[in-house]
């Protein structure tokens, strides 16, 4: 296999991760609303559960933040090729700063951690909570 078959399967992975990060985030929320405690029309959310849903709108923030920091990047890196008198629209092979990709990399690791953290504080609940009978 080439070096770019690898590199397309690894974006294909982090593609297929950060949505299925984005599904459980919205699934954990909707199973936090499951949880909340209700009297007389009046609902609350237990404290063991502000720890997970506090993570899980983290999360989002930095699913939202890694799309939109790649797009600033990749916006300014290609409007700066165009001005490049070096450049050509048939050039294959450009280099971009490594330091790009590890500052989305960063957000992208973030929101994976924070989502399997969540779910950690997820499991502990409903496993304290939940009634077998």
């Amino acid at each position: 296999m080439k070096i770019s078959d690898y590199i397309n399967t690894f974006h294909e992975f982090t593609g297929l991760t950060s949505s299925v990060a984005r599904q459980l985030m919205f699934s954990g929320i909707a199973l936090i609303w499951i949880f909340k405690l209700g009297k007389d029309g009046n609902y609350t959310l237990s404290s063991e559960l502000m720890i997970p849903v506090t993570i899980l709108i983290l999360a989002l923030f930095l699913d939202l933040m890694q799309y939109v920091v790649g797009s600033i990047i990749w916006f300014f890196f290609y409007r700066y090729l165009e001005k490049s008198d070096d450049y050509t629209d048939t050039q294959e092979n450009i280099k971009s700063k490594e330091y790009f990709t590890y500052i989305l990399n960063v957000f992208f690791i973030s929101k994976v951690l924070a989502v399997m953290i969540a779910y950690y504080f997820l499991f502990c609940y409903a496993y304290q909570n939940i009634k077998f009978t």
